[in-house]
């Protein structure tokens, strides 16, 4: 038998009430496929599996001996596995991974399309700016909204110049998120 740990960041306040460690039991014949497998849906030990986000997961397998796989959805919210380091038909037995951890991210070669309309990229805090420049605030009626107050881009502290950062965006929302850990840097509305 082959005992894993595994966690993963969560995904909302709530989320966090079963956050834990889980140790994964995998028989010694396993496959990376089926510890992917495990760590999308549960079982065998794994009580907090990848959720299902809708149509933008987006999560990245980490462990002790590497990155192991993404695992997203594409357009239609369909899930996809894109195994980075090693197949998936790759023994377990042989990897050497003791710790895995699922972490939300975003491949940087990575630029599908996303749900609705929404892109995911990786863009420099320059290039967020200069996105960003000269947007406002959307106010009014949901239906008939008005630009209010310029966003102040320049004084979100965390967004450096040179650094990369990995966004979602569309016409009318920009969320800028961790390149390392894939949290929510800035979630911003705007017109």
């Amino acid at each position: 038998m082959i005992n894993i740990e595994f966690s993963r960041a969560s995904v909302s306040m709530g989320d966090d009430a079963d956050a834990g460690r889980y140790t994964i039991e995998m028989p010694d014949d396993a496959v990376l496929g089926d510890l992917i497998a495990v760590i999308m849906r549960g079982g065998r030990g794994n009580g907090w599996p990848i959720p299902y986000t809708g149509a933008n997961s987006f999560w990245v397998i980490r462990s002790d001996a590497g990155d192991l796989a993404d695992v997203y959805t594409d357009g239609d919210g369909e899930w996809v596995v894109k195994y980075l380091a090693h197949s998936g038909t790759a023994p377990l037995s042989s990897l050497g991974i003791t710790r895995t951890y699922g972490a939300r991210g975003l491949d940087p070669e990575d630029k599908r399309d996303s749900y609705n309309g929404y892109r995911a990229a990786v863009m420099t805090g320059r290039e967020i700016r200069e996105q960003l420049d000269g947007a406002c605030t959307p106010t009014g009626p949901y239906h008939h909204q008005v630009p209010g107050e310029r966003i102040p881009i320049r004084e979100y502290k965390k967004l450096l110049d040179d650094s990369e950062y990995r966004v979602y965006y569309s016409d009318s929302f920009f969320q800028i998120m961790d390149p390392e850990t894939g949290r929510t840097l800035y979630f911003i509305t705007y017109i």
